[in-house]
């Protein structure tokens, strides 16, 4: 899923639920984009028509689950990978600080979309210079390692 898929889920969300957190759109946010656009994307309006309150991510995956059951069986359903060239240098940092740094970074980015204007996050900004050097580090083939890591422990 694209980052402007994940916002635009995030927005119907936001319009289903207009109390969520900025916690819970953080977490909404990471979580979709590990995602299929089209299974996210039936799951979260089916739900929000029935969805009394702001679902958790369980109920959210329970969802995506239900719709790719409906589908036509595919055997190996092939993950695609954010290609290099194509990932913003912020989203190597945001890797290298979440899944790489020990212990895990979990400052925002200012890029990361659900923090209103002028409003600071609980655990702070994370540093434009943080992780510069390292994120040149992170190769394609690392990426595809942790967003699959990433999936399965979402699963």
């Amino acid at each position: 899923m694209t980052y402007d898929d994940c916002q635009t889920l995030i927005g119907f969300l936001r319009s289903a639920f207009p109390r969520l957190t900025e916690e819970q759109i953080d977490f909404y946010s990471e979580m979709l984009v590990t995602q299929n656009a089209a299974d996210a994307s039936t799951a979260i309006l089916e739900g929000v028509g029935f969805w009394k309150y702001p679902p958790s991510w369980a109920e959210i995956k329970e969802n995506i689950k239900a719709v790719r059951a409906r589908r036509p069986h595919v055997e190996h359903e092939e993950i695609v990978y954010p290609h290099d060239s194509e990932m913003p240098a912020w989203v190597k940092r945001w890797l290298y600080a979440r899944f790489v740094a020990s212990p895990p970074d979990l400052r925002v980015f200012r890029e990361q979309a659900g923090i209103p204007e002028g409003k600071e996050p609980k655990q702070g900004w994370m540093p434009e210079d943080a992780y510069v050097e390292e994120a040149k580090t992170v190769t394609p083939s690392q990426v595809r390692q942790l967003m699959k890591a990433y999936m399965e422990v979402g699963a």
